[in-house]
C-alpha cells in the first residue's frame, strides 16, 4: 500500500517528468493486476472457509438452545448463552451478509 501510494503521488505531481510519470504508471498497474489475481486465487477458499464457519456457528446455536441440565431440565445458562447469540451474532451477522457473497460475521453489543 506504501508502494501504491507513492506510485499516485508521483502520478499526481506536478514537478515529475513524463518518462517517470509512465513508469509509475506501468508499475501501478501491474501493482493492481497482481491484486486482482491474488483476490481471485483467496475468494474461493475465504468463501468456503466462511461458509463452513457460517454453518458450525448454527449448528452450536442449534445445540445450545436444546440444552438440558442433569436432570432433563432445560438449562436456564446454556440457553441464555443461545438466545444471546442468535441475538447479538447470527442475526446481525445475516443481516449484514449479502446474498452470494462471503459472510460477514457481526457482533452487535446489548444496549446497556
Amino acid at each position: 500500500m506504501k508502494r501504491e501510494s507513492a506510485l499516485r503521488a508521483i502520478l499526481d505531481s506536478e514537478d515529475e517528468v513524463e518518462p517517470v510519470k509512465v513508469e509509475a504508471l506501468r508499475e501501478l498497474n501491474l501493482i493492481c493486476d497482481l491484486q486482482q489475481t491474488h483476490f481471485v486465487e483467496l475468494s474461493g477458499p475465504a468463501q468456503e472457509i466462511a461458509e463452513r464457519v457460517s454453518g458450525e456457528m448454527l449448528s452450536l446455536h442449534a445445540s445450545l438452545t436444546v440444552a438440558v441440565d442433569a436432570q432433563g431440565n432445560a438449562h436456564p445458562v446454556i440457553r441464555a448463552f443461545a438466545l444471546h447469540l442468535l441475538v447479538y451474532i447470527v442475526i446481525p451477522s445475516l443481516r449484514s451478509s449479502i446474498p452470494g457473497a462471503i459472510p460477514r460475521f457481526t457482533y452487535a453489543s446489548p444496549s446497556r
